[in-house]
């Protein structure tokens, strides 16, 4: 599996603009899968049907670490539960410089961009698909099954103790939406790796829910 990784990407200033080199934050559960000369390619907004590429030229040993602060909520109308609480958790990453040719200098500083890294890859990885992990239950759907909509975890703890940011699926029992955090890796076009959770192979999510209207003839 060939990893994409959306993330705020700088373009580092510089006087000549023919070669310019991109600035990439790598989430610390891939960088082992990531070496220096490898290819990568992007595409910036700015040109929506262009892809450009270039290549890994380093890999910084210093980590970047980002606090981040996750507010813990009940709601006394689902379940009786101790009052609102702050867990503080660290996401740590790896800034990797990737060196690219600018000859139309199209490419600009500040510019953000979305990144693959061809050398990033996962034989038997665990696939969730995209879908399903951009899929909230819709109000109006929670409304007709008279659900209020669930707490969602922020964050998943690794087995270091530090925590990471989690994303989130949703399954289904026939009664009520349920979320299950989980922690990701590497990802393409349409599946992304399961890294920790507590999903298991086979295991239904759910990709989209509408309310359908009942007419009488």
């Amino acid at each position: 599996m060939a990893a994409a990784i959306s993330a705020p990407v700088l373009f580092q200033i510089a006087t000549d603009f023919d070669r310019v080199q991109v600035q990439v934050d790598i989430d610390q559960s891939d960088i082992g899968g990531l070496a220096v000369g490898e290819p990568a390619s992007f595409e910036v907004a700015s040109y929506p049907n262009e892809k450009f590429h270039g290549t890994v030229q380093l890999v910084r040993l210093q980590p970047v670490s980002a606090q981040t602060t996750s507010a813990q909520t009940t709601t006394p109308a689902i379940a009786a539960g101790p009052p609102s609480s702050s867990v503080v958790g660290t996401v740590v990453s790896y800034t990797a410089i990737i060196d690219v040719a600018n000859p139309g200098e199209k490419l600009r500083p500040g510019m953000t961009a979305e990144v693959a890294l061809d050398g990033l890859r996962r034989d038997a990885a665990i696939r969730i698909p995209n879908s399903a992990l951009s899929f909230r239950p819709p109000q109006d759907v929670l409304q007709a099954l008279g659900e209020a909509e669930p707490a969602i975890p922020t964050d998943v703890t690794l087995p270091d103790g530090s925590t990471t940011k989690a994303s989130d699926v949703w399954e289904y029992d026939g009664k009520r939406f349920t979320p299950v955090a989980v922690r990701v890796g590497l990802a393409d076009d349409h599946w992304t790796e399961l890294v920790s959770g507590s999903l298991h192979p086979g295991d239904i999510l759910v990709t989209s829910a509408v309310v359908r209207q009942r007419r009488r003839i």
